[in-house]
């Protein structure tokens, strides 16, 4: 009886796997690239949260809001204390037109892991990239407190406004990181390349 259950089960993951990755499949519907895509991650990694919260961002591009909550709930109870995990989670409501739900989780970087640097910044950088400039200010004012001269932060967060069309808040930024790096080469090298990649909507 066991061994006939177990090829019975040998056969269902089989079968759920028999969708083949060709060309064909990836020149289909997106909706069910994405699911694919991300129901084989979570099997393979449903302990690993990053890859837990970035299926429930695929789920939510794929019109899929149930199965979503469902992994981003899974990414956020692993690791309810990792900033860059719930960055991941506000990410994949930000990206997907719910910012309520985006806010709420990018609030709980600063409320559950307020030292973690990389995580702030990332935060500042996403909003800023969709014209939340209020909310992302917030979080770079947070990541002075902790690192006044961060400024490989000043500069993504300067970058993030200019191409976002925020001019005046990317001058502040920009000048920020040149007074913690005056000679720093690579430093001119990426704010010219900000203002040549933006040329066009200046």
């Amino acid at each position: 009886m066991r061994t006939l259950l177990a090829c019975i089960l040998a056969a269902v993951t089989l079968s759920a796997q028999a969708i083949p990755l060709d060309e064909a499949f990836f020149a289909g519907e997106r909706k069910l690239i994405l699911r694919e895509m991300a129901e084989r991650l979570i099997t393979a990694k449903r302990r690993d949260a990053p890859i837990l919260a970035e299926c429930g961002r695929a789920f939510l591009a794929g019109l899929e809001p149930t199965k979503a909550r469902e992994s981003l709930k899974a990414a956020e109870d692993r690791d309810p204390k990792d900033g860059r995990v719930l960055r991941l989670i506000a990410l994949a409501w930000l990206k997907n037109g719910y910012k309520a739900e985006a806010l709420t989780a990018y609030e709980w970087v600063l409320q559950r892991d307020p030292k973690n640097k990389e995580a702030l910044t990332q935060c500042g950088v996403d909003l800023a990239e969709v014209g939340l400039m209020t909310e992302a200010d917030k979080y770079m004012k947070a990541l002075v407190a902790r690192e006044p001269a961060g400024w490989e932060s000043f500069l993504a967060f300067g970058r993030a406004c200019l191409m976002g069309g925020h001019r005046k808040q990317a001058a502040f930024w920009f000048g920020k990181a040149i007074e913690v790096k005056p000679k720093e080469e690579k430093l001119f090298l990426e704010i010219m390349r900000a203002f040549a990649e933006t040329q066009s909507v200046m």
